[in-house]
């Protein structure tokens, strides 16, 4: 199958890849699943390189498949502020682009772990009742000889 250079760019990061198609002229079609195995990559060389920017925070969170309510939601913050964020009219934090990458990084593995852990935080943010849980990790206690 032929292939033809594929070039996307997120914020200063441009990154090429032949993606396989097929037609000619004004009618290519590409793989879609090339193309979404491309930018998987992305998303991984971003999260492992630290490219942290407001670029890279919006094309993470499109990876993560959530809109700006949702995570808004989950960060405790405003929809308001993720587009800032996003446009650069405020400054990102550093941690909440670490937070997009865990939550793209998950969607990636087919993981849910990380929404999982913010959404119970957010459950339990505001109250100051004191919970009671058990757990069953199945430890033994052994006398020190």
């Amino acid at each position: 199958m032929a292939t033809q250079p594929v070039t996307r760019t997120v914020g200063r990061w441009t990154f090429v890849a032949d993606i396989p198609f097929t037609g000619s002229g004004e009618d290519i079609g590409f793989d879609s699943d090339a193309v979404i195995e491309m930018e998987h990559a992305m998303a991984h060389w971003l999260i492992a390189n630290g490219a942290v920017s407001k670029e890279t925070f919006r094309f993470l969170r499109f990876t993560a498949k959530l809109k700006s309510k949702e995570l808004a939601e989950l960060l405790g913050t405003s929809p308001e502020t993720i587009t800032r964020w996003e446009k650069g009219q405020h400054p990102l934090p550093p941690a909440e682009w670490h937070i997009v990458a865990s939550l793209a990084l998950d969607r990636l593995r087919g993981s849910a772990e990380t929404i999982e852990r913010l959404r119970a935080a957010r459950a339990q943010s505001g109250t100051d009742e004191p919970l009671e849980t058990e757990l069953d990790v199945g430890l033994t206690h052994r006398k020190a000889s």
